[in-house]
């Protein structure tokens, strides 16, 4: 267990592994607090897109998420749902693109295909 002194206004650290940080923290009247955060380490800067989806409606599996993928949307987490202009797009195969800045400031690019799968 690490203590860091109440002076210090911004700890920061750097890690090389996942890691759980646990923060407690006190008043001299006796409340306490406690806070816990998961830390994921990567051991990769990449994109990673799946090849295949089934945007049918039941839950698994219905949007195709990269960043951004298929169209560009500023809100890359919504991902694709399979329609184009409010239509159905037809089972197939479909072409993505994908960019963006890797923690170090490099720039990543990737592409490939992706089986809409009705």
């Amino acid at each position: 267990m690490v203590v860091i002194p109440p002076t210090i206004r911004n700890p920061m650290v750097r890690v090389d592994q996942s890691i759980t940080y646990t923060v407690t923290a006190a008043t001299p009247d006796g409340c306490e607090a406690t806070a816990t955060i998961a830390i994921k380490v990567y051991g990769t800067s990449d994109i990673f897109v799946p090849n295949g989806f089934t945007p049918n409606g039941d839950g698994h599996n219905d949007v195709l998420r990269a960043i951004p993928v298929v169209f560009f949307n500023a809100n890359a987490a919504s991902g694709w749902d399979g329609t184009f202009k409010g239509r159905r797009q037809e089972k197939g195969a479909y072409i993505w693109m994908a960019g963006g800045i890797k923690y170090n400031g490099d720039n990543i690019a990737r592409s490939g295909t992706v089986l809409l799968i009705r």
